[in-house]
């Protein structure tokens, strides 16, 4: 199992940057590589199940999005299908700002891995999509919200 941890600073305070984390139908506006949701239950609170792709050189790959837990400073996400792991999600208000810490764990399984990529690659490709998202989610947030 790897893990890949971020950081970043958004120049918005905590509530708005987190509403706007929160909705599933954003996912995919910030988080790279991801598509969908092709099926959605909820609204990205506790439960909300989002049907997604990720795609990998070229691979897309189906995994299932589940909300463990919802607040405004802290979200847990599970990820199910072929890739299994988590997301954790620290929402730290820093006056009028929000720095936004993210942990990924991810387990590709070896039938999988083997389609796409060693797993070297894989770990370096997941730690660039995981900083590309949250400069994405930086630009967005603090140029429309």
């Amino acid at each position: 199992m790897g893990i890949v941890t971020r950081r970043i600073m958004i120049n918005l305070p905590t509530e708005k940057v987190y509403e706007y984390c929160r909705n599933p139908m954003t996912w995919a506006e910030w988080c790279t590589n991801l598509a969908g949701p092709n099926k959605l239950t909820g609204d990205g609170r506790v439960g909300t199940l989002a049907e997604m792709r990720f795609t990998m050189l070229s691979v897309q790959i189906p995994i299932t999005i589940e909300v463990m837990e919802d607040t405004v400073d802290f979200r847990r996400l599970i990820l199910r299908g072929a890739i299994t792991g988590g997301q954790i999600v620290d929402f730290v208000p820093e006056g009028d700002a929000t720095e936004v810490n993210i942990e990924l764990t991810y387990s590709i399984p070896g039938s999988v891995l083997r389609k796409i990529a060693d797993a070297k690659i894989i770990e370096k490709l997941v730690e660039s999509t995981l900083a590309h998202s949250l400069e994405n989610l930086k630009t967005i947030c603090e140029g429309t919200l």
